[in-house]
C-alpha cells in the first residue's frame, strides 16, 4: 500500500504539468513578408539603373512604403507588386496593365535619323521617272501618264518599246552611276559586271510595279505595262507585234505570252498584296545591283558590295520605323518583300528563254544596245 503511493503522485504529477504548460497566443507582430506570392522584381521596373530601355509611365498614386496587416486591408493596393530591400524597407512597385502605360526612360538613345543609300537612291529613281516621261515624246506623239487614269494611257507595241528601251538603259546606268552609290566609285570592269545582270532585273522590277500603280486594284487584270509607257492586254498579246516584229504576230505571242502572264498573275498580286513603295522598290533595285553571285569582281567590288547592302537594309529599317511599323510588323513586311526576289528572277529567266528561241527561229531581232549599251556607257 505504501509502496504504490510514490507511483500514484507521479502520475499525478504528470496530469498536473500537462494543465501548467497551457501557453497563450502571442501578440501579433507586423508581417514583413509580402501579401504577393511573387519573389523577384516586376520585368517594368521603375530603378533605371540598369540602363533599362522602358519604364513605365507616372502614375497618380502614391507608391506604397509599408505592407499592409492582415487587420487593415485598406491600405493594400492590388495595382502594386510589393517587393522587400535589403536594409528591410517595404516597397510598392505599379503593375503596367498594357503596352500604352509604357514610356521611353531618359537614357534610352534614338537610331540615327539620317539614312546612308536608300534616300539618295530613291531620289535618283524619281529623277529617272522624270527623264524617262520626258523621252516617250520622242518615240511617240502620244502624252504618257499624263492624268493617272488607266484607260488613258494608250497600247503598246513592240516597235516604240524596243526604242523605249534603248533610252532606258542609258538613263539606269546614268542613275546608277550619280545615285546608287558607290557605283560611281568602281572600276569599269566591275561595273559593267554588275549592270549586265541589274539591268534586266530593273525592267522586270519596274515594268510589274508601274502595273500595279496603275491595274493593280482591278480584279482578275490582264493588263501590264511595257517599256514604251503603254500597256498591252495579254487576251490581244498579237496586237503588241503586228507591223514591228520580223515574225508571225501569233506565234509571237504564244512565245511571250507564258512570261507575261506569270509577271501579271503572280508579280503584280504579290506587290498589291503587299502594297509595296518606292522606299521597298529602291531595295530591291540595290539587291539586284548588288549581287555577290557575279563572278570575277575586284576584292575591292566586293567589299564595297557587303558593306553597300548591310548599309541598304539598315535604312529600309529605319524607313518602316519613320512611316510607323512596329518592330514586329517590320520583321513581316522585310520577309513578304524579300519574298518577292525568287519571282521576279523566275521572270528574268523566263523572258531571257524567250528571247533566245524568238531570236533562234529569226522572229524578233535584238536590238545591238541590249548586248553592248552597258559597255559605251560605263567607258564614256
Amino acid at each position: 500500500m505504501l509502496e504504490s503511493m510514490p507511483v500514484q503522485h507521479s502520475r499525478d504529477g504528470l496530469g498536473k504539468r500537462k494543465e501548467a504548460v497551457k501557453r497563450h497566443a502571442p501578440e501579433s507582430q507586423p508581417s514583413t513578408s509580402t501579401p504577393s506570392t511573387c519573389s523577384t522584381t516586376s520585368d517594368y521596373s521603375t530603378d533605371t539603373s540598369n540602363n533599362n530601355m522602358w519604364s513605365p509611365s507616372n502614375q497618380q498614386q502614391t507608391s506604397p512604403t509599408t505592407t499592409p496587416s492582415s487587420n487593415d486591408l485598406t491600405t493594400y493596393n492590388p495595382n502594386y507588386i510589393y517587393t522587400t530591400t535589403t536594409n528591410g524597407v517595404i516597397h510598392g512597385t505599379p503593375v503596367i496593365h498594357n503596352f500604352s502605360q509604357m514610356q521611353l526612360s531618359n537614357n534610352y538613345i534614338p537610331i540615327q535619323q539620317e539614312m546612308k543609300v536608300l534616300q539618295k537612291m530613291v531620289e535618283g529613281y524619281r529623277n529617272f521617272l522624270s527623264l524617262r516621261r520626258a523621252s516617250y515624246t520622242l518615240v511617240d506623239v502620244i502624252p504618257r501618264f499624263s492624268t493617272g487614269d488607266p484607260n488613258t494611257i494608250p497600247q503598246s507595241n513592240y516597235g516604240t518599246s524596243k526604242k523605249s528601251c534603248r533610252i532606258e538603259a542609258s538613263l539606269v546606268m546614268d542613275v546608277a552611276n550619280n545615285y546608287f552609290q558607290p557605283f560611281s566609285m568602281l572600276q569599269s570592269d566591275d561595273k559593267i559586271k554588275l549592270f549586265d545582270t541589274f539591268y534586266c532585273h530593273f525592267s522586270t522590277a519596274e515594268r510589274a510595279y508601274n502595273t500595279f500603280k496603275r491595274f493593280g486594284h482591278i480584279e482578275g487584270n490582264d493588263k501590264l505595262i511595257m517599256p514604251d509607257g503603254g500597256f498591252v492586254e495579254l487576251s490581244q498579246l498579237s496586237k503588241f507585234y503586228e507591223n514591228s516584229a520580223k515574225g508571225d504576230p501569233e506565234q509571237l505571242a504564244q512565245i511571250f505570252r507564258s512570261t507575261l502572264s506569270y509577271l501579271c498573275n503572280n508579280v503584280v498580286p504579290h506587290m498589291t498584296r503587299i502594297h509595296i513603295d518606292e522606299y521597298e522598290l529602291c531595295t530591291l533595285f540595290g539587291i539586284f545591283l548588288w549581287r555577290d553571285s557575279v563572278s570575277e569582281l575586284s576584292p575591292e567590288a566586293r567589299n564595297l558590295l557587303f558593306q553597300t547592302r548591310e548599309d541598304l537594309f539598315k535604312d529600309l529599317h529605319l524607313h518602316y520605323r519613320t512611316i510607323g511599323i512596329t518592330e514586329f510588323d517590320i520583321s513581316v513586311k522585310l520577309g513578304n518583300l524579300l519574298l518577292l526576289m525568287p519571282k521576279l528572277e523566275h521572270a528574268v529567266k523566263l523572258f531571257r528563254e524567250n528571247f533566245n528561241i524568238a531570236e533562234l527561229f529569226n522572229m524578233i531581232e535584238m536590238d545591238p544596245c541590249c548586248r553592248h549599251y552597258h559597255e559605251t556607257s560605263v567607258k564614256t
